[in-house]
């Protein structure tokens, strides 16, 4: 379930419908499970394209919640995936 959207793109709901079944092929790829095998259960997948890059975040806790971000290249990556996992785990836990 998508609870909302921001930015100034405004996507239909079909468009976040795709997003999060993109989300959930991410980490239920067949494929996954050699590197489930190798690195342990996936908690967050990248997908670049030539506009944009993708951020799923997965719950370490709740596998049932995640977060799906659609950005811009200049993003300083690292420090958004650190904000957006303290903020999907405060989503989880209810703060």
């Amino acid at each position: 379930m998508i609870l909302s959207s921001a930015g100034p793109f405004t996507p239909t709901q079909e468009h976040l419908d795709r997003l999060c079944d993109q989300a959930r092929s991410s980490f239920d790829d067949p494929l996954f499970a050699l590197s489930v095998e190798a690195f342990g259960e996936p908690h967050s997948a990248v997908v670049m394209n030539s506009d944009t890059l993708r951020v799923f975040m997965r719950s370490d806790t709740e596998p049932a919640d995640a977060l799906c971000c659609i950005c811009d290249h200049s993003i300083d990556l690292g420090a958004f995936v650190a904000k957006i996992r303290d903020t999907l785990e405060s989503i989880t836990h209810g703060g």
